[in-house]
């Protein structure tokens, strides 16, 4: 009887808070507003993937992978190049880069802290250490798998990242894919030692994705199977504690960057060739046209701009862009 009424009261939760973002949505489709332009930042026949904000100043980490020669980027197959570039866009309108060729092929990258150290996965997915272009391994202890979405917090003394949790073998036991699961952890980059992070939002929820705050806690990002809906939430861990708390809930598929005090977001799946800055009550929304086939839009730490990355007709390459948020929403 109590399963039957949890499962009730879980029901009504859904549909509620599905008829208020799709009201939610109406309001911010009835306030749209155009905005623009966009600065570029790169250019290039190559595609700008994973980037790694610094959070002490306007610079930023860039995976950029390479295709065989004459291969159009958004060709798969062949064998392609992966390098790492820093780049500095404190002056947007010229920006400047560099190669930073000791991480030749890593797979992952995240700054530590502001004096220039680098924590990253080199090309065999091994976490290293870079400091002044010299490479060492990284202080971590009793690895059971390999980490995966690293990054560093601001202050550089916590890496929080997720690993394969792997079931125990016994004979005549052969565990299934369900068996297999992605949990976060956070470790200490002092003392190498890693501490699972416990957050327990039901069977039915799945950690997708995680990302430090400038105030130094942790994003993490929650989706939920649901066959009637798509909810998603985000929720704010505070490493000293270990507790987290609700920060952001909502309903839909489209990836978005969260402001630092999620007041509202940015992203670039609501209506194509468009950056939109949305409110957090739904009711505010600012379009960017940007021509081309986006492909993400991601917050800068201080909130002040999105860098959009889309696919370049001139180039044949996705490359960067830099959109600068809307005056009204840093305002709030």
């Amino acid at each position: 009887m109590y399963d039957i009424f949890q499962r009730f009261r879980t029901i009504i939760f859904l549909l509620a808070v599905i008829s208020f973002l799709a009201a939610c949505e109406k309001n911010a489709s009835d306030m749209k507003i155009s905005a623009g332009p966009a600065l570029r930042l790169t250019a290039g026949t190559f595609e700008d993937g994973e980037l790694s904000f610094s959070f002490s100043d306007r610079k930023m980490l860039i995976l950029r992978n390479y295709p065989p020669t004459g291969q159009d980027v958004r060709e798969r197959g062949g064998l392609w190049m992966r390098r790492v570039f820093e780049l500095d866009f404190s002056n947007p309108h010229k920006p400047r880069e560099h190669e930073i060729e000791e991480l030749a092929d890593a797979t992952e990258v995240s700054y530590i802290g502001s004096g220039g150290a680098i924590f990253a996965k080199d090309k065999s997915n091994l976490p290293i250490v870079c400091i002044d272009g010299k490479l060492i391994p990284a202080p971590l202890k009793n690895l059971k798998a390999v980490p995966s979405r690293i990054s560093v917090s601001p202050d550089g003394r916590s890496l929080a990242y997720m690993a394969v949790d792997t079931p125990a073998f016994a004979p005549g036991n052969m565990p299934s894919a369900d068996d297999f699961s992605y949990k976060a952890y956070v470790a200490d980059l002092a003392s190498g030692e890693s501490v699972p992070i416990v957050h327990d939002l039901g069977a039915r929820a799945f950690l997708e994705d995680m990302w430090w705050k400038k105030s130094g806690r942790l994003s993490l990002f929650f989706r939920f199977e649901d066959p009637e809906s798509m909810i998603f939430r985000v929720d704010e861990y505070d490493v000293a504690d270990r507790h987290a708390k609700l920060a952001f809930i909502g309903n839909g598929d489209a990836y978005f960057s969260l402001s630092e005090d999620n007041s509202f977001y940015v992203t670039h799946m609501l209506e194509a060739q468009k950056v939109s800055f949305v409110s957090r009550d739904h009711r505010t929304r600012v379009d960017v046209d940007l021509e081309g086939e986006l492909q993400n839009a991601v917050l800068t730490p201080d909130d002040k701009y999105a860098v959009v990355s889309r696919y370049c007709d001139d180039t044949r390459g996705i490359n960067l862009f830099l959109v600068e948020t809307p005056a009204s929403f840093l305002q709030q």
